[in-house]
Formats: structure tokens, C-alpha cells, sequence
């Protein structure tokens, strides 16, 4: 078994059995934290953060349901982040979009907690867009390969003839 809390060079990391080896919180997200505590009500600064956890446990859920793993993750000044082990363009696509379904989701509890709701849709439309490492750039970066490959594939069609026989391929 691990410690519960152990101390590192700028963050602090908690030990979990769950989807999780290690959680990293960064002294910015700490200081972020501090400084909202401070100015913003405490049921707003509830809903981002509830809003903020179904939005990676969305993703988490569709590295888990697509086979992947989660090695780990961070949560600092520029937000939460997962660390999951490699996987093809495909399957990390659809699991950078499953984080925006999950917070566009949250619009279906709109009646019973109206600030998640928000929150959540507020956080959606924000990771959606098509920067680089937010989850509408990871989208964008597989597409891109994916259409890449796909180019590719019927370049190779059209510029020679392919047969396979005894499961080699061979150009005629």
C-alpha cells in the first residue's frame, strides 16, 4: 500500500485505488483555489468543481470502456488532466470528445442543479475549442492523422494493384 499523502517538489501527490495510481495537485491550482475561496460564493465554486470531476470521469469512463489505461493525473492552475498510456487516434478521439458529452450532459439536471448545469456547459463549450492540449485540439490532432492515414491508404490503392494471397500482399 502507498501513503495517502506524500509530498513532492512543487506539488502534492495523494495515492488512490481507484481509476487512478497517482493524483497530482499542483501549488498553482492551490493558490487558484485560495484566491477563488476568497472571491467567488462557495455554491459556484462547488458546482465548477462537481462540473470539472464528471467532465474527467467522463473521460476516464471512455479510456476504461475503449480498453486504455489511466496511469495517473494532475490537477494545477491550467486544470485537471489525465494521464493515460497511448492509444490510437481513433480511440483518443473519442474519448477527448467524451469529456464535452459528459459536461453537456449535466444540462439534463439543469432543473434540479441549475449552477452544475452551467458550470458544465460553460466548461463543454470552453475544451471544445481547437486548441492544442484542450479536448477540441486533441480532436482536431486526430482527425487530422486519421484522414492522413486514410489519404494515404487510397493513394496506395490508386497507384498500384494490391492482391493478397496466403496472407502476403504483393503489388501486381
Amino acid at each position: 500500500m502507498g501513503n495517502l499523502l506524500s509530498q513532492r517538489r512543487g506539488s502534492f501527490s495523494a495515492e488512490t485505488y481507484f481509476m487512478l495510481k497517482r493524483i497530482r495537485i499542483d501549488d498553482g491550482f492551490l493558490i487558484l483555489a485560495a484566491v477563488l475561496l476568497l472571491t467567488v460564493p462557495l455554491r459556484w465554486i462547488l458546482a465548477a468543481f462537481l462540473a470539472a470531476f464528471v467532465h474527467e470521469l467522463g473521460h476516464g469512463l471512455a479510456v476504461w470502456v475503449l480498453g486504455g489505461r489511466v496511469s495517473g493525473g494532475a490537477v494545477s492552475l491550467r486544470g485537471a488532466r489525465l494521464d493515460v498510456l497511448p492509444m490510437t487516434p481513433g480511440r483518443e478521439l473519442l474519448c477527448a470528445l467524451s469529456g464535452p458529452a459528459a459536461s453537456f450532459l449535466l444540462l439534463c439536471f439543469a432543473h434540479l442543479l441549475p449552477r452544475v448545469a452551467i458550470c458544465g456547459l460553460i466548461q463543454g463549450v470552453y475544451n471544445l475549442l481547437p486548441i492544442y492540449p484542450l479536448d477540441g485540439g486533441r480532436a482536431v490532432r486526430c482527425l487530422s492523422v486519421l484522414l492522413q492515414e486514410r489519404k494515404k491508404r487510397n493513394f496506395s490503392n490508386r497507384n498500384g494493384k494490391f492482391s493478397c494471397k496466403d496472407g502476403q500482399q504483393r503489388v501486381q
